[in-house]
């Protein structure tokens, strides 16, 4: 017992001693830095839907293997690869008849009569001649498409605007914590952390999202300027 005693009043001097003298730490100043490039787009990507119902499931899935066939043909009439046209998803759904009653109780719903099917495919088609786009685009909408959901214009050197970017934003950083430490007479030492802010990417100048019955003009919306990748860093240095 006199040994236990001992060991315990050891360990509970060591703690004190610990508690007493806390680890040191360098003073820190900790900022953040952010970039942006302007650059022109190279190639525009459109995610499309196709649905449709009938009553017989047999006829829903025909169609819509029409409707598809139909944009894999435009999409080899205007030179796009095979390996940018790719199917998402492709989904079936039986439709019920459904009364006010059942409208919430699947178990009711499901006991209802069939009213019919909905086979539904979503594709991205990745275009890489932008002059051809607004006839394109016309054409997509001839073909069946039931929704073009996603239009985005992007550049095949991302990673490489990215990295400048970057590069940017860690400088930038750099001369916001000097700028900050020499306004109190300090100066920055080493970083001792850095990290990079997840939500920078890249924003496209046009984004859409058109039903396949939309009037809206294309060629209208078809100047696609230039994009901006962004890059966002925090980065901790010691403060002298």
């Amino acid at each position: 017992m006199r040994s236990v005693a001992l060991l315990l009043s050891m360990i509970l001097a060591c703690n004190t001693a610990s508690a007493a003298e806390p680890a040191h730490r360098p003073n820190t100043i900790t900022v953040s830095g952010k970039a942006e490039i302007s650059v022109e787009p190279d190639q525009v990507v459109m995610t499309v839907s196709v649905e449709n119902f009938d009553r017989d499931l047999e006829t829903a899935r025909r169609r819509n293997d029409e409707s598809v066939a139909k944009i894999i043909a435009l999409t080899r009439e205007f030179s796009i690869a095979p390996r940018d046209v790719r199917t998402q998803r492709m989904t079936m759904e039986t439709l019920r008849e459904t009364t006010r009653r059942d409208e919430w109780n699947d178990d009711l719903r499901h006991a209802n009569p069939i009213r019919g099917y909905l086979i539904s495919k979503r594709l991205t088609l990745r275009l890489s001649e932008l002059d051809k786009f607004d006839a394109f685009y016309l054409q997509l909408l001839k073909t069946g498409v039931s929704e073009v959901t996603h239009v985005d214009f992007e550049t095949s050197r991302h990673r490489e605007h990215r990295d400048a970017a970057r590069t940017m934003a860690m400088k930038a950083a750099r001369e916001k914590a000097e700028a900050m430490a020499a306004a109190l007479g300090q100066q920055i030492g080493p970083a001792v952390e850095i990290r990079e802010d997840s939500e920078a990417g890249i924003f496209s100048a046009f984004n859409s999202s058109t039903r396949a019955n939309s009037t809206a003009s294309v060629s209208s919306q078809s100047s696609t300027g230039q994009i901006g990748i962004e890059a966002s860093a925090t980065v901790v240095f010691e403060l002298r």
